[in-house]
């Protein structure tokens, strides 16, 4: 189980509160230690019957997240289909469908830019003669 949240239940808050503050730490950091490394810890019985309702409750929401998951990418997909055919993919080219048809692809954005720079120089010009500027 690879996961990186889970719920905290306010019916485990109950079975937690009246513990020592020692006893609840190490269950708190047993029900870590089991979601995020799927480790089962060695607790002292009356910590160990905690543990394992509150496990079972995991392992639940676990499997419930997991089906509702699948239930959203199928649900995913069959928008996809709808919209674009069934057995399409997706590429920066458009959509393939089953028949590897290109249907309504992307249209690259072309622009194109034209600017008209005018400019004025003025140079002088020397007579070779007189070695004079002329205008």
């Amino acid at each position: 189980m690879e996961r990186n949240s889970f719920i905290f239940h306010s019916m485990w808050w109950d079975l937690l509160k009246e513990l020592p503050d020692d006893d609840r730490g190490r269950l708190c950091k047993a029900i870590c230690a089991y979601v995020f490394e799927g480790e089962i810890p060695s607790l002292e019985p009356m910590e160990m019957a905690i543990f394992s309702m509150i496990r079972k409750k995991l392992d639940d929401d676990y499997e419930e997240w997991m089906a509702s998951k699948k239930r959203m990418a199928e649900g995913g997909k069959k928008g996809m289909e709808s919209r674009w055919g069934k057995g399409s993919i997706r590429s920066d080219k458009g959509v393939i469908n089953g028949n590897k048809v290109v249907k309504a692809p992307i249209t690259p954005i072309t622009v194109t830019v034209t600017d008209t720079v005018t400019d004025t120089v003025t140079d002088p010009v020397i007579d070779p003669l007189t070695n004079e500027e002329e205008l």
